[in-house]
């Protein structure tokens, strides 16, 4: 994948690995809790989620 290719650049390839498929899942439960309730999917709110994710999981690599 694109996040996955993206990811080994700055990642051994085992966490960006495990980094990619979670991000997957949560984009992919995301997507399920939106198409389960009414009304109009706020995409900005799912990208903030998805880049919060993303930022505390590599900031926590940086600082160890």
């Amino acid at each position: 994948s694109n996040l996955l290719s993206g990811l080994t650049g700055i990642l051994p390839r085992s966490e960006a690995d495990r980094l990619a498929e979670a991000t997957a899942a949560l984009i992919d439960g995301l997507y399920i809790r939106r198409a389960l309730k009414d009304g109009v999917p706020n995409a900005a709110t799912a990208i903030a989620l998805i880049e919060d994710y993303l930022e505390t999981k590599l900031s926590r690599r940086s600082a160890q």
